[in-house]
């Protein structure tokens, strides 16, 4: 898939979260991220689709995405960037997984990476932590 049908493709995912069509968005994302031959589409668009699978109510796929980056192995280490760390620890905060995703958070520049704070209110809301 070339760059210009990927980004038409992530746009349509995205129309589908926003119209409430997101069990349609799921199944879409589900079928490309199963399919070995082509999978995701490389890593310019790892994070947005990371957040898509998020949005569309399947944040395991997110973990799934993008814990081989904030996580890297010691034979090939990579560092993730800020925005991967932050749908990472959005998408932990979603399964219930609220301290490493604050953990991750709190590394993060909130000028570079601004959803980083909406993602920490979502996980403190999440834990009925408001004053925080």
């Amino acid at each position: 898939m070339d760059q210009s049908n990927v980004t038409e493709w992530l746009m349509n995912i995205d129309a589908l979260i926003r119209s409430g069509r997101s069990k349609s968005a799921r199944k879409i994302l589900e079928v490309r991220l199963k399919d070995r031959q082509q999978g995701p589409f490389g890593r310019k668009y790892l994070s947005e689709t990371a957040a898509l699978c998020r949005r569309a109510g399947t944040p395991l796929w997110s973990v799934r995405l993008l814990s081989p980056l904030v996580h890297p192995k010691a034979r090939q280490p990579v560092q993730a960037s800020d925005r991967e760390k932050s749908e990472y620890a959005a998408a932990l905060a979603q399964i219930g997984a609220f301290r490493e995703s604050q953990k991750i958070l709190e590394t993060l520049d909130c000028e570079n990476e601004p959803q980083s704070l909406l993602y920490g209110a979502f996980a403190r809301f999440s834990q009925w932590d408001y004053a925080s």
